[in-house]
């Protein structure tokens, strides 16, 4: 199926996407126009106009299923940075207040020997 002016592909337009590039390395060909010409429609039960009409829609509901996970794919990524910021935070907090509950410690131990 030829697409229209200025119409990416669903591996060009989702690049950086590494969940739907591999669904696209793993989906099947059987929509280009090659495998359309080697193979008839054997029963005269569905016309092509139908078959390809068909073809479009699924092509357009891939291509919103695509931009949904990019964008899930995008949101999760950002709170997996957020959730490892907090939580280098959080352990440098935990280790400063650990050492000075040492020091502290140390201290104490000076004092009562005193």
């Amino acid at each position: 199926m030829p697409r229209g002016k200025g119409k990416k592909a669903l591996y060009e337009k989702y690049e950086k996407c590494e969940a739907v590039q591999t669904a696209l390395r793993k989906a099947p060909r059987a929509l280009s126009e090659k495998y359309a010409e080697k193979h008839k429609c054997e029963h005269d039960r569905v016309d092509y106009k139908t078959v390809r009409s068909l073809a479009k829609r699924m092509v357009g509901v891939i291509e919103h299923l695509a931009k949904s996970i990019c964008s899930m794919e995008e949101k999760f990524t950002a709170a997996k940075e957020n959730v490892e910021f907090i939580t280098k935070r959080a352990t440098d907090l935990i280790d400063e207040r650990d050492e000075k509950i040492k020091q502290l410690e140390e201290r104490l131990r000076k004092e009562v020997r005193h």
